[in-house]
């Protein structure tokens, strides 16, 4: 896996939040999602963000020494002006840090205007993000800017990969593909607005398998199925170096079955079919975009489960995943809607009938639009302070 490979995976990525419906809008330390058509300006200390069109006070964001005592006269006293009149403060815990929460009021010359308030720690103070939600009667503004407050988070990345060499007695992933792993994980976490840590652990086991945790909001990916790979393609006839480069590509495909469920339950994504299947989709559907790597580790991961079925591994009814043979033909149908001209040798000597390949072209572009949808509005389009209006 190279780091070439690495760029053509993030630009598969990119395909799904192409029509991402917000922006992560990064001011000083803090990470603020912010409505698409939104605009930011500077004015003196403050960070201003509201609708373009929009001529009132939306959203201020200014940096400040330090944290208030969480307080009615410390927020009083921190704020330091007359207009503003603090009537609530309450501490306040959410992704990954413990601030302030501040209701009051700011005196204007049309009357008083109704504000929430964040006051967020940061490494050399802290920020202040103001919501003056009551500055225009518009319902559809005071509901964004109560979201855009709720997006709050410190900058950072999200995602990371830690190697432990594998345990003495076992092979374990080449220290090589571990390396593009660490190019591959920190560009998806680039691309993506993740509520919170997401690292990719890649480690001796004790058991063959990988798996997202919801529990710990972690991808583990075990040396144990690395050495389980290269032990079933020998079996089934391929030599060492070709069962190595089967291996790279099925395990790539794997980690992206595990990031798919991650997505799922970090996100908050509605799935109402089988989690595994739809896991195994998005897979499929990301490479289907790479071009040829892509289609290969795709493939390599269709013949990883035929390989399975070829030595009598069957999974029992009740299991959540589907029938290996199952898992193979979906993963080629969704390859075969994305390129009918390439595929069609494939699916007929498999002998995949026209009514069902006919099929496999309308789910393709049906997948492919329900993805992009629920991944649209977690694209991080980021936007620094010191950017133009």
């Amino acid at each position: 896996m190279s780091k070439t490979w690495v760029g053509s995976i993030v630009v598969a990525l990119c395909v799904f939040t192409a029509t991402a419906r917000a922006e992560l809008v990064e001011i000083n330390g803090i990470e603020l999602s912010v409505p698409a058509g939104w605009g930011k300006a500077t004015k003196g200390k403050a960070t201003m963000l509201a609708p373009k069109a929009f001529k009132g006070r939306g959203i201020e964001v200014f940096a400040i020494p330090k944290m208030p005592e969480a307080t009615v006269e410390g927020v009083q006293k921190l704020l330091g002006s007359e207009k503003i009149t603090v009537k609530k403060v309450a501490p306040l815990e959410r992704n990954g840090w413990k601030g302030v929460a501040v209701v009051g009021q700011v005196a204007t010359p049309k009357g008083n205007v109704d504000m929430d308030l964040l006051v967020v720690p940061v490494k050399d103070g802290a920020v202040m993000i103001i919501s003056f939600i009551m500055a225009d009667q518009d319902p559809v503004l005071r509901q964004a800017n109560a979201t855009v407050l709720l997006s709050a988070r410190l900058a950072g990345p999200r995602m990371s990969v830690t190697f432990t060499p594998p345990k003495s007695g076992t092979g374990g992933i080449p220290k090589d593909f571990a390396d593009a792993m660490n190019v591959l994980v920190p560009k998806l976490d680039a691309m993506l607005f993740l509520p919170g840590p997401l690292p990719v652990n890649i480690m001796s086991c004790g058991k063959i398998n990988a798996f997202y945790s919801p529990a710990t909001h972690s991808i583990t990916m075990c040396h144990e199925l690395w050495d389980d790979f290269i032990k079933l393609f020998t079996s089934v006839g391929l030599d060492e170096a070709k069962a190595t480069r089967v291996a790279r590509g099925v395990y790539v495909f794997t980690f992206f079955h595990e990031f798919g469920h991650a997505l799922v339950f970090e996100l908050g994504l509605p799935i109402t079919g089988k989690g595994e299947d739809a896991a195994d989709e998005l897979a499929t559907l990301m490479l289907s975009g790479v071009g040829a790597k892509g289609h290969e580790a795709a493939l390599e991961a269709a013949f990883w489960f035929e390989s399975m079925v070829a030595k009598g591994y069957k999974n029992p009814f009740w299991d959540e995943h589907s029938f290996n043979d199952q898992r193979s033909v979906a993963i080629t149908c969704l390859l075969y809607g994305a390129d009918k001209a390439r595929y069609e040798p494939l699916m007929k000597k498999k002998g995949i009938p026209p009514t069902r390949l006919a099929k496999c072209t309308r789910d393709y572009g049906q997948r492919y639009q329900a993805w992009n949808k629920l991944l649209a509005p977690y694209h991080r389009k980021v936007a620094t302070a010191a950017a133009s209006k």
